[in-house]
């Protein structure tokens, strides 16, 4: 397949700029993965000089960070509907993780993060923080309201409830990936290694 030449501008405006480069990028990762996956990739892809990349977005990471961004909060509109029909806190989280795990390792790009040979990603996801800011977008309005109920802990340090979750589900995406446990399984580990921590007494 022919790739398109460079040109001078991209898109209207620069966030019809950046949604072009992201969905160049998606492309690429989709036949590359993300580790191999380079800015002189994704330029041809989007038909623009690599240079003109960074006009949009600081670097590589920048780009890829931006599109979990965007995959997690497209995850989290969906899962919120879910997770306010369960009936307890505890239903809320169990099932919650267990939603954001089946769902997330079927969208595209969640899959190649979850590989682990791209672990790259989780690495600058968390050295960031941004894998913390996810989680905590998804989840800071149940565990505030839960704390308030007195059934979570106040104790916690949120910021690294929030980081932890965040590898629980990546966690929960690899072993759904790799082993052929039942749904009912990977709901008894999580009532019986991640609900204790939470509980208040």
């Amino acid at each position: 397949m022919a790739r398109r030449s460079p040109r001078s501008s991209l898109g209207k405006g620069p966030d019809e700029a950046r949604e072009q480069l992201m969905r160049a990028a998606e492309r690429c990762i989709d036949r590359h993965g993300i580790r191999k996956t380079t800015m002189d990739d994704i330029a041809r892809e989007a038909g623009i000089s690599r240079p003109s990349v960074y006009r949009y977005f600081q670097d590589r990471e920048d780009l890829l960070i931006a599109l979990m961004a965007e995959h997690s909060r497209a995850l989290n509109e969906r899962a919120h509907r879910f997770i306010e029909q369960q009936p307890t806190f505890e239903d809320a989280l169990v099932e919650g993780l267990l939603y954001v795990a089946d769902h997330g390792r079927r969208d595209p790009f969640t899959r190649h993060l979850v590989k682990m040979d791209d672990s790259e990603l989780t690495d600058v996801l968390d050295s960031t923080g941004s894998a913390a800011d996810f989680a905590r977008e998804f989840w800071g309005g149940y565990l505030d309201a839960a704390v308030q109920r007195g059934e979570m802990s106040a104790e916690l340090d949120t910021r690294e409830v929030y980081r932890w979750l965040a590898e629980v589900g990546l966690m929960l995406m690899r072993l759904m990936e790799r082993d052929q446990n039942t749904a009912d399984e990977y709901r008894s580990m999580i009532r019986t290694f991640v609900l204790p921590a939470f509980r208040s007494g």
